[in-house]
């Protein structure tokens, strides 16, 4: 019998989770947009850890997932698993805020582009 190790199981969590982010109905209201000012409701605080989740459309979500899943596996067996869900969460955090501080409030945050700048930026200093 053949086994399946899976060498980088928060790496296919991740992408399967974006891949229902993108597609499940509803799930559009998880991207993140508003002001600073948003961060008193609780709902904000849900979007700030979902935007990566959800994608704009088709063409979005495999250009994110073809660099994502290039890169994810090997720094999340280097980092470990929980220093690489807190990479991920600390980036989902930082680039919510800033988007809220900075970017337009008619307009929503969503991909996982942002994972995919700290995993280069991360890979650079190993």
């Amino acid at each position: 019998m053949v086994r399946i190790r899976l060498g980088a199981p928060l790496t296919l969590l991740a992408a399967a989770g974006c891949v229902g982010g993108t597609y499940f109905p509803g799930t559009s209201q998880l991207g993140i947009g508003g002001s600073l000012g948003s961060l008193l409701l609780p709902w904000t605080w849900l979007q700030l850890l979902t935007w990566p989740f959800v994608h704009a459309n088709t063409a979005h979500l495999l250009g994110n997932m073809m660099l994502f899943l290039l890169l994810s596996p090997n720094l999340e067996r280097k980092q470990g698993g929980l220093a690489y869900l807190f990479s991920l969460v600390l980036t989902s955090l930082v680039i919510g805020v800033g988007h809220l501080a900075f970017g337009a409030s008619n307009t929503q945050l969503v991909g996982a582009s942002g994972w995919v700048f700290m995993m280069i930026i991360l890979r650079k200093r190993q």
